[in-house]
């Protein structure tokens, strides 16, 4: 049982961790820490596990424990993961012209992805508060539903359109912020001018 148990674990890691773990440290570019600490527990239980001097019931007791703690580290990644492409997905979506010129989909089938992917998360809350205590797998496929609808909203954004766009915004408030200096220049000099007159 031990054995089995064991296989069930690394499974587990190679098959659900790493790949929730991957998109999140890939598109954030960072290792939160909250997912670094329940590892740190998990790995902690089976360095107890495969200590053989402890009894049997103990160390099966620490690879629950650790295999709960890899449960934790994974349900955590997909929710970051969640959170932090709902806000950039959100800048898009309230962005009008990177709505309309940057999205390789219509305006009608990006809003509707979008609030897709919001609704996948509130049902993804809904099946953790049922599984508390229960069943973290359920809850970790509800969230990874949701990333899921999110990830399909990105493969469609067009990062150059999307370059091409911030490039023009900063050319415009370039060339409005010099006319309004030249504006302010030229005010200034005639209201020298017809104080200097008046004054005379």
């Amino acid at each position: 049982m031990a054995l089995q148990d064991i296989e069930r674990f690394v499974l587990f890691y190679n098959n659900e961790f790493l790949p929730a773990y991957s998109d999140l440290v890939g598109y954030i570019t960072a290792k939160p820490q909250e997912v670094l600490i329940s590892l740190e527990h998990s790995f902690s239980h089976v360095m107890q596990y495969n200590t053989v001097d402890l009894l049997e019931d103990t160390r099966e007791e620490n690879l629950k424990k650790a295999h709960h703690h890899l449960q934790r580290a994974t349900l955590d990644c997909y929710k970051l993961f969640w959170v932090e492409m709902d806000r950039d997905l959100k800048s898009l979506v309230n962005d009008q012209y990177k709505r309309k010129f940057c999205v390789n989909m219509s305006e009608g089938d990006l809003l509707i992805s979008y609030s897709h992917f919001k609704t996948a998360a509130q049902e993804a809350r809904q099946t953790e508060a049922r599984n508390i205590g229960v069943n973290y797998l359920e809850t970790i496929n509800a969230y990874k539903k949701a990333c899921e609808h999110g990830k399909q909203i990105f493969k469609n954004i067009d990062d150059i359109k999307m370059a091409d766009l911030d490039k023009i915004r900063v050319k415009i408030w370039k060339f409005v912020t010099a006319k309004e200096f030249v504006t302010g220049l030229i005010a200034g000099l005639i209201s020298s001018f017809i104080v200097y007159f008046i004054t005379k």
